[in-house]
């Protein structure tokens, strides 16, 4: 108890000395190392808490499922692998607690290891412990990274079988999952269904949906939902922005998406190098690559870097309308930023040259 109370008082040199003492009494140890451990993970010294881990093994006192909760829960604060630790703990018997599971199922998440997530989730079920909302959002989240939407969605099922209420975490996970895999017409039912079971959307979700509907060619349902998250308080950010822009050029609604554009530049948010992108391409393949070159020339002076494809779309733009000599200005402009290549320049210099 003293040795928790130091810990947590950042006394962690007293805890040392205190620990050292205990040592050399003939009491019970194990629970003086375990609190040693959890002082050195409080006190942010991870190789000091497997330090004492492995001294206490050297001294043949064996860990429980308390030593092992807090290694756990330490490794997964401090980026410590979790992999051979979960072997161990396997190979020992010993069952962790529920959170000490999910600690271990996020930490596999993040890896991106879906079948070791698998594997945990079967050990929890031979320790007779039923996964939680966590867990079960854990695994969704797995098989969204690897890009397994009808594994996720059978997690989702199993999960209200189960009688666990999704959050906004689960349906934001879900929402997120179809998108990726282009399945705009689930991501969504899964919003709708959110909204009947009245998990109220944040900033996040209506953002993602904005990107969903225009992906899915709903103009009208992405601006409904945009101006959705700004009635609810929220200020659209340059995602937003680009998003509903891209929806409106993807159905070729040029004068639309050039509006909303100035929209954004009036409400203060600056665009990026890939809305700069974006703009200049719609423009050039509308026949307006002067305004291309002009938006190019206007946002890099307001601090916008331009990148090798900024370049390589205006120098484009002009030679296909057959404006050889901006062209060449273009690519001067693109040289001059550190951007060469050769086979564009050749190009340029052919079209340049007199004919016999």
């Amino acid at each position: 108890m003293v040795l928790g109370i130091l810990s947590r008082a950042r006394l962690i040199e007293d805890a040392e000395e205190l620990f050292q003492w205990i040592k050399l009494q003939d009491w019970d140890k194990l629970r003086p190392y375990n609190a040693m451990i959890a002082a050195y993970y409080q006190a942010k010294r991870p190789k000091d808490a497997w330090d004492v881990y492995h001294q206490m093994l050297a001294e043949g006192i064996d860990p429980d499922e308390v030593t092992y909760d807090i290694l756990v829960s330490g490794s997964g604060k401090n980026g410590y692998p979790i992999d051979r630790l979960f072997l161990e703990i396997k190979s020992r018997g010993v069952a962790l607690t529920l959170r000490s599971y999910n600690v271990v199922i996020c930490a596999f998440t993040k890896e991106g290891s879906i079948d070791k997530v698998e594997e945990v989730i079967r050990e929890m079920i031979r320790q007779e412990l039923r996964p939680d909302l966590f867990s079960f959002n854990a695994l969704i989240a797995a098989y969204a990274m690897s890009r397994k939407p009808e594994r996720g969605l059978q997690v989702f099922s199993n999960m209200k079988a189960a009688g666990v209420l999704p959050d906004i975490v689960t349906y934001t996970t879900l929402i997120q999952m179809f998108s990726r895999s282009s399945m705009h017409k689930e991501a969504i039912e899964m919003f709708e269904e959110m909204v009947v079971n009245k998990c109220q959307p944040d900033f996040f979700v209506y953002s993602l949906l904005v990107s969903v509907y225009g992906k899915a060619g709903l103009v009208a349902d992405a601006l409904l939902i945009f101006h959705r998250l700004q009635l609810e308080g929220h200020r659209p950010n340059i995602v937003t922005y680009t998003s509903l822009i891209s929806a409106h050029l993807h159905k070729g609604l040029l004068e639309e998406s050039r509006k909303h554009f100035s929209q954004m530049e009036a409400y203060g948010c600056r665009a990026d190098v890939h809305l700069l992108n974006t703009m200049i391409d719609a423009y050039a393949k509308a026949g307006m690559v002067n305004d291309a070159a002009n938006l190019l020339h206007r946002l890099t002076a307001q601090g916008v870097c331009p990148n090798r494809a900024s370049y390589a779309i205006i120098v484009e733009g002009f030679l296909h309308a057959g404006h050889v000599e901006e062209a060449l200005a273009a690519y001067a402009s693109m040289s001059g930023a550190g951007f060469k290549d050769e086979k564009m320049s050749s190009r340029i210099s052919r079209r340049s040259s007199p004919r016999r």
